[in-house]
């Protein structure tokens, strides 16, 4: 009598049906599934970064030798207790994120210097329609952030006094044209460029444990910018470029022109 021919199962359909069966039982918990999970972005980490890396460095004009896209996987830790990145001794990834925002930092320092060169001091404080606030009420706003910046990255040493009373400038403060209000021309432009650029030279220089500190604030902001390092690039980068756009179009509607 011959042997049957039974087929036999295959090893896909045995591991399928394995599978299955752990994933649908109870003791297949959330943190079985969220140790696989971080698994998977252990390995898909280090190549996420060098894209990210390599994908900014080319909108900056950076190619990959110059910003030496050689990133040892070791360099980037996995917590154990959630499944977000953190660095340890990642002196290379904070060069580049330094090469990343100086270059438009700086740019925004010279545009700064277009933007409020060719305005008469008499029309600094002007305000042409409601609700438009003035430059010197902007340069003000700003010169105040700069040593913000220095103060969150641990660079106190940068910091000295300011020449003129900071509440009116303050964010949340409303720009009025009342004389005498706001400082004069030069001494808002040359306090605010002068320390723009010791802001800069904080942020060029701040290490791994500067940019991760937890950013001490509270509400809306901190969920935005949990760390110093997020909101000291966002600070050096969007939030001058919003305002500088803002005297861009005080120039136009007071008849100024743009800056070429």
């Amino acid at each position: 009598m011959g042997i049957p021919n039974h087929p036999k199962p295959t090893m896909h359909r045995r591991y399928s049906h394995t599978a299955r069966s752990q994933k649908d039982s109870p003791r297949f918990s959330r943190a079985a599934g969220a140790t696989v999970r971080q698994r998977r972005h252990e390995k898909l980490l280090p190549i996420s970064c060098a894209l990210a890396i390599a994908f900014i460095g080319g909108i900056a004009g950076y190619s990959p030798a110059t910003l030496d896209m050689r990133i040892p996987s070791d360099e980037i830790i996995m917590t154990t207790a959630t499944t977000q990145a953190t660095t340890h001794s990642t002196t290379r990834l904070t060069l580049l994120a330094a090469r990343m925002i100086v270059p438009s930092a700086e740019y925004n320092l010279r545009y700064a210097e277009q933007l409020v060169s060719t305005i008469p001091s008499d029309m600094f404080a002007k305000m042409p329609m409601k609700d438009l606030s003035s430059p010197a009420f902007y340069i003000g706003h700003l010169s105040i952030y700069c040593d913000r910046i220095c103060t969150l990255l641990g660079r106190a040493d940068l910091v000295t006094p300011m020449p003129y009373a900071p509440d009116v400038y303050k964010g949340g403060a409303v720009c009025l044209e009342q004389p005498g209000l706001y400082a004069d021309k030069d001494l808002l432009v040359n306090t605010f460029l002068e320390r723009q650029r010791r802001a800069i030279e904080a942020f060029a220089c701040a290490d791994d444990k500067a940019f991760a500190a937890e950013h001490p604030a509270e509400g809306r902001f901190k969920e935005m910018f949990p760390t110093v390092g997020s909101v000291t690039a966002f600070l050096l980068t969007d939030h001058t470029s919003i305002h500088l756009g803002q005297i861009s179009a005080w120039r136009r509607v007071i008849g100024l022109g743009p800056v070429g």
